[in-house]
């Protein structure tokens, strides 16, 4: 199997243009097809707004959105970006992570392409981990997670509110393998 390709879609504000524009209809159409396991009540993405709803998540992830291309195709098969980080500019201690695959790309391809975006955030960004938060009623982002290493972490109960109603939100996270596990001094080492 060839590797998923993964292309940056960002806009450029000084230079008022987008990198890889041809894939955000492609990007907001999957983002449309799967709003209701990956966007609460209050992210109201539309038909009619899904471009514009798409443009704004760009430009509030920037420079971490991305596409994952099929590489026999070129066909997008799943998107890809960080948010909330939490660092100083110079340390990234975490970064939340949100994917969506067509439901094409589930299995092997969504593992395979996991294993490789982990491997180039920790390497680019090293935060000491990644976390996700997975509504409790999706299924496939929490097998997914498990298999790319993520631990279970913590329930949220009614945590928001989807199209099903009030919503439990579970978190999950990675560590970087190249860090500590746990950034805090243990209770004996002071």
């Amino acid at each position: 199997m060839k590797n998923p390709k993964f292309l940056p879609i960002e806009f450029s504000p000084q230079k008022g243009k987008f990198t890889n524009l041809q894939l955000v209809p492609a990007a907001a159409q999957l983002l449309y097809t799967n709003r209701f396991t990956l966007f609460d009540a209050f992210f109201q993405i539309s038909e009619t707004n899904k471009i514009e709803k798409t443009i704004e998540l760009i430009e509030h992830t920037a420079p971490a959105f991305w596409a994952i291309t099929d590489p026999q195709t070129g066909a997008l098969a799943g998107i890809a970006y960080l948010y909330d980080w939490i660092g100083d500019g110079e340390t990234c201690f975490s970064a939340k992570v949100s994917t969506c695959f067509a439901r094409k790309y589930w299995g092997k391809f969504a593992k395979r392409a996991g294993k490789l975006f982990f491997r180039y955030v920790f390497a680019k960004y090293r935060p000491h981990r990644v976390c996700a938060e997975v509504y409790e009623h999706n299924a496939y982002p929490k097998s997914l997670l498990a298999a790319l290493g993520f631990v279970y972490e913590y329930t949220r109960p009614n945590a928001t509110l989807s199209n099903l109603g009030a919503t439990s939100v579970l978190g999950y996270a990675i560590n970087n393998p190249k860090c500590i596990p746990n950034p805090h001094k243990s209770a004996k080492s002071q």
